[in-house]
């Protein structure tokens, strides 16, 4: 019997994919929870097999698979792990449907909405998507303060900003946690008001007041800042600024109740802090705001970060079926909207007027 958990025995495991972030999150997590006695990393499965081979080497992984359809017929696993570049999950998560083991996939799942929502139909509330942030204590703490609040939420604002981030899919590949995350914190979003708003240096050969800056850099993959009006089911709107290339890192949620306001500047890894910490002022009538501050005093990043939960809540559901916080569907329809928020066109440039 597991002596942390009281489980009949540890979870068996089979992972997918052997890239930098699978064994430096992932199988580092997992060893964490075998030393509870919580796992076991059963097998591994990649494209390339001599990756898999080394992991199976260095961390104990008991089985490497030839083809993903092994896990499938493999009776002994309990769990998949699922970490694989964005356009190669639907492909690997298709093949791996037939499977009764519950999946935990890094996110996105799927590379498109149209391949998002078909996995939350396949899968429905049946696995995890590793939102990360959802599971962090600190961010826990965030939302059990706002839940918490005399009244409820009216205005939110984030900001979401890294520095010389020239990925063209910056949104849907990173931002999408911002826009996740909001939802696990406010609920369910309405309706999604999105624009291009430029905010990074000048595509080369042109100035900054050249009108066609901006799509000129859409253009040659050079992502815009963008700007989003997120109008959510309890009627809260947020605001959300996405700033690829700016002279910062850092993820700021700020949300205000009627007699108060809570904001989280969130760290972590490609942010310029790797602690998180919680201001929450409370607005007096005729009086200075009385400020306090919440530090996060977890020091492991796998804690922290949220990964060591997240595979808690994996194995939980393994064994009990228990509903995870971060599902195919909620997944799907954060990639839905981080898509929208992409294809915005940029801001119309003011056109001087002819005044002949």
């Amino acid at each position: 019997m597991s002596p942390a958990s009281g489980q009949a025995r540890p979870m068996r495991l089979a992972f997918v994919g052997a890239s930098e972030w699978m064994e430096r999150y992932h199988i580092a997590s997992a060893l964490r929870l075998r030393e509870e006695g919580l796992l076991e990393l059963h097998g591994i499965w990649n494209r390339t097999r001599e990756k898999a081979r080394r992991l199976a080497g260095v961390y104990g992984i008991g089985r490497v698979y030839e083809r993903p359809e092994e896990i499938v017929g493999d009776a002994n696993v309990d769990g998949i792990v699922v970490v694989v570049s964005r356009e190669a999950a639907y492909e690997i998560l298709v093949r791996l449907t037939a499977t009764r083991a519950p999946i935990l996939c890094e996110k996105p799942a799927g590379d498109t909405p149209e391949q998002a929502r078909s996995l939350g139909e396949l899968f429905d509330d049946r696995g995890l998507v590793g939102f990360n942030r959802r599971f962090a204590p600190i961010v826990e703490q965030f939302r059990d303060r706002i839940v918490g609040c005399s009244g409820p939420p009216y205005l939110a604002e984030c900001t979401f900003a890294r520095r010389d981030r020239r990925d063209p899919r910056f949104i849907t590949e990173s931002g999408v946690h911002a826009v996740d995350l909001l939802q696990w914190l406010l609920g369910p979003v309405r309706s999604v008001d999105p624009s291009a708003i430029g905010g990074g240096p000048p595509a080369e050969g042109r100035s900054a007041a050249d009108p066609h800056t901006a799509q000129s850099r859409s253009a040659t993959g050079v992502p815009l800042s963008r700007r989003a009006l997120l109008r959510f089911e309890s009627n809260v709107e947020a605001w959300v600024s996405f700033l690829p290339r700016v002279g910062y890192a850092s993820e700021r949620y700020t949300v205000h109740v009627p007699d108060r306001t809570l904001q989280l500047d969130y760290g972590g890894a490609y942010l310029d802090s790797d602690r998180s910490r919680i201001m929450v002022r409370r607005h007096i009538a005729g009086s200075e705001p009385q400020v306090e501050q919440i530090d996060d005093r977890t020091t492991d990043p796998l804690e922290s970060g949220g990964f060591l939960g997240e595979y808690r809540a994996f194995l939980d559901h393994i064994g009990t079926g228990k509903p995870v916080r971060s599902t195919f569907r909620t997944a799907a329809r954060s990639v839905e909207l981080s898509h929208e928020i992409e294809q915005a066109e940029p801001l119309a440039s003011p056109r001087k007027v002819d005044r002949k």
